[in-house]
């Protein structure tokens, strides 16, 4: 197992940091990768490994999302088959006992139901939604304002 200095030998430059293209996870990556690999030897090192795998993760994230978005599809209400009228049913057949009773109530056929116009369904994928703040894709600005405040906070 190597050993670990006493001292941080390495220094992020982050004058440099809002050049990295941070609309590209590999690049991303590769800073996690560095951070992961160098973080015993950078000051605020594991913070940093930290933010970049977290951003390369978001943005890998923002990525996916992107290339399944497709547009909206509209659906057109389905015909459902419906009779005009409900089929002749026969009477309940009754006893001689129960043609007697007053209380025997007569079911006669219903008139026949009305149409229901359906309203045309529009369907659009929850990810085709506006973005919130929080799926955009990070600029090299606010990365290296990120990176500052991790290498500045001593």
């Amino acid at each position: 197992m190597p050993y670990r200095l006493d001292t941080h030998v390495l220094t992020v430059d982050a004058n440099v940091i809002h050049k990295v293209d941070t609309g590209n996870p590999a690049n991303l990556y590769s800073m996690w990768t560095v951070f992961s690999r160098c973080a015993d030897s950078v000051e605020q090192g594991r913070r940093l490994e930290n933010l970049s795998w977290r951003l390369w993760q978001r943005e890998t994230f923002v990525v996916d999302n992107e290339e399944k978005i497709s547009p909206a599809t509209e659906t057109l209400p389905q015909n459902i088959p419906s009779e005009s009228r409900i089929s002749d049913l026969p009477q309940l057949s009754g006893s001689v006992d129960s043609l007697v009773d007053e209380e025997a109530v007569d079911f006669a056929p219903v008139s026949a139901p009305l149409e229901i116009a359906r309203p045309r369904v529009r369907r659009q994928d929850s990810c085709a939604s506006t973005r919130s703040k929080r799926e955009r894709h990070i600029s090299s600005d606010d990365f290296e304002k990120m990176i500052v405040s991790i290498v500045k906070d001593k």
